[in-house]
């Protein structure tokens, strides 16, 4: 259930999501955006760590972009918590 749809965060106090569960194949299809969001709106504070470029991945940035053959997908953790609990 990797679906942001599936994603009930309301009776939660704190979570650690992984790499895995926000790592999309495409850029046009990036969760990250949007889980941060839902967090943001349902009262938790997040913070983002563990940050890194999977630069053996395709796809990467076209030879004629401003930043040729970098890594378009990455890995990272967030930690969110509520503090008002």
């Amino acid at each position: 259930m990797n679906s942001l749809k599936h994603l009930r965060i309301g009776l939660l106090i704190t979570m650690a999501l992984s790499a895995g569960f926000l790592l999309a194949q495409s850029p046009a299809a990036r969760q990250a955006p949007r889980v941060l969001e839902r967090l943001t709106r349902a009262g938790f504070t997040y913070a983002v760590d563990d940050f890194v470029a999977l630069t053996w991945r395709e796809p990467r940035a076209a030879a004629d972009s401003p930043f040729p053959g970098k890594a378009l997908q990455w890995a990272m953790t967030v930690r969110a918590w509520r503090s008002d609990r």
